[in-house]
Order: structure tokens, then C-alpha cells, then sequence
């Protein structure tokens, strides 16, 4: 795990200054005088708070004194989710349990929250944070500073987390300080979509292939004791069959992956031993 690395916990506090930063480099703001003048950002705040954050989640590089932009890994349609999943994409791959990327805050705190059924927490709860961060020491995850001190998840890291993973629409805020927990209906379609593309046979994949490819690129997704999806989860997933744009099927024997915390109507597309998912628009 690289000390030399800043941590993103500690530099982003307004993500969505990223994104407005990252789409005037690709309109020819390359130097920080010509994205301060285009943005309005103040130089030495935002704006280097903006192309630090981009540098760490892998969407800019630079050159001398000139930023460039780095290909999205996403083409949904929408350009602000493209941007979004391809944050994701990034810290996933660097997210593994052998060499825990520095940056796996972003994915791990979100995992200790669906693993625990935390559909609700406040922001300032010292209790939970204290847990996630013993969590992460038994994990093996252990972000040094540049003088190889670990960089302890408290209030202010855990206050930039959350912003940052509202805006990435893991996270919903029900009142100040305040949120509810479970994945953008729109992020899981597309990530829907785009296994059954990779993993799957092109309209379909085993519910059993989709898990590991989504903490592959995306999100961690704890499975419960019983192999079934957690209740923040379960809920976004159900909310999507019943709107039509997903299906749970059964198709050949492969393992089930049941929801939790659910009522499952007969009338639902959700098959009772279903296996398979897939998108239906």
C-alpha cells in the first residue's frame, strides 16, 4: 500500500467540483490559470482539492504543466454516471484483499455499512465510526501517511467520505448529516446491463457471476450467512423488478441468490429459487 499517496479522504470535500473540473480540461482547460478563469475555482482550494481528487481516482494525468483527461470506462448514455462508475472502477480494482489499494476507504466503509444492515446512520455517530475503523485494521487495511503513520478513519475523514459517496450515489441523505443506505437504482441497471454483457451470455447472468463482478468494478457486495443479498441492497434490487426493469429468473441449477428483508409478491418478476438476473430496458 503506497504512503507517498495522499489520501482521498483527507483532500475531497466537494466531489462534484471533480466533475465540472474534469469536463473543462476535456473542453481545453489544461493549465490551472485556464480552469481557475473557466471554472470560477479558487486555485489554491477547489480547484487544487478538484484535479488532486481526479489524480487519485485515476480520471486525469499530466504532462509538464497541462492536465489531460483519461478515457471513461462507462458509455451508458449519461455522461454524469459514466463519470460516477468509472470513480468506482477505479478504487475497485485497487480494492483487493491481497494489497488493499490506499484509497479503499471509499468501497470498505460501504461494505462494513451493508454487511452490518446499516439502512440508516448519522454522520457524527463516534460509535460507528470507531467500528469501521477497527474493522478496517482486522481487515488488514491500514492507509500510512508519507511518514508511515496509519491514517485513523475519524469525523472529518468520515464526514468527506460521505459526501463523497452521496455524490457517487451509494448514499442518500434523509436529513442533515443524516443518510440512508443503499446503491442509485440508475447505477445498478447499468451495472446490471454491462455484467450480463461481460459475464453473462448478453441478456442474462447467474446472480452468482454478478456478485464478484460487481466487487471487481464496482461495489463489495456482502452476501448474509444464508447466501442471500443484505436488506439495502435487497430493497434496490426489488424496487427495480418492480418497476419492470429488471428480472430475477430461474434458469438451469445454478446457486441461488435470494433477497432479504423483502416481501416477494407472485406477481413480481422474481422467481422464488431465482439464479439469473437481467435487464429488461
Amino acid at each position: 500500500m503506497s504512503t507517498s499517496q495522499p489520501y482521498i479522504l483527507n483532500r475531497v470535500q466537494n466531489p462534484k467540483a471533480m466533475e465540472i473540473t474534469y469536463n473543462s480540461i476535456k473542453r481545453g482547460n489544461k493549465t490551472d490559470e485556464d480552469l481557475a478563469e473557466a471554472t470560477g475555482f479558487d486555485e489554491e482550494k477547489l480547484l487544487d482539492q478538484s484535479t488532486t481528487g481526479l489524480n487519485l481516482y485515476g480520471l486525469i494525468g499530466k504532462r509538464e504543466y497541462e492536465y489531460f483527461t483519461k478515457d471513461l470506462s462507462f458509455d451508458t448514455g449519461n455522461d454524469s454516471l459514466d463519470f460516477k462508475m468509472t470513480m468506482l472502477r477505479n478504487i475497485a480494482r485497487e480494492a483487493t484483499e491481497d494489497d488493499w489499494g490506499k484509497q479503499s476507504a471509499l468501497l470498505l466503509n460501504y461494505e462494513y455499512l451493508l454487511d452490518n444492515g446499516r439502512q440508516y446512520f448519522s454522520g457524527s455517530d463516534s460509535e460507528l465510526i470507531k467500528d469501521i475503523d477497527l474493522w478496517h485494521q482486522e481487515m488488514g487495511y491500514e492507509p500510512r501517511n508519507n511518514r508511515g503513520k496509519r491514517s485513523k478513519l475519524n469525523d472529518v475523514k468520515f464526514s468527506n467520505w460521505t459526501s463523497q459517496a452521496t455524490y457517487l450515489g451509494l448514499l442518500h441523505t434523509a436529513r442533515q448529516n443524516e443518510f440512508t443506505v443503499y446503491p442509485d437504482p440508475e447505477l445498478l441497471v447499468a451495472a446490471i446491463r454491462r455484467c450480463t454483457e461481460t459475464a453473462g451470455n448478453g441478456e442474462e447472468v447467474e446472480l452468482a457471476e454478478f456478485v464478484p463482478w460487481m466487487g471487481e468494478n464496482l461495489l463489495r457486495l456482502p452476501l448474509t450467512s444464508e447466501g442471500h443479498f443484505t436488506k439495502p441492497v435487497s430493497r434496490a434490487l426489488y424496487a427495480l423488478a418492480k418497476q419492470e426493469r429488471i428480472a430475477f429468473v430461474k434458469s438451469g441449477d445454478a446457486r441461488q441468490v435470494n433477497l432479504s428483508g423483502v416481501q416477494v409478491s407472485k406477481i413480481d418478476t422474481i422467481a422464488k429459487d431465482a439464479n439469473v438476473i437481467k435487464p429488461l430496458q
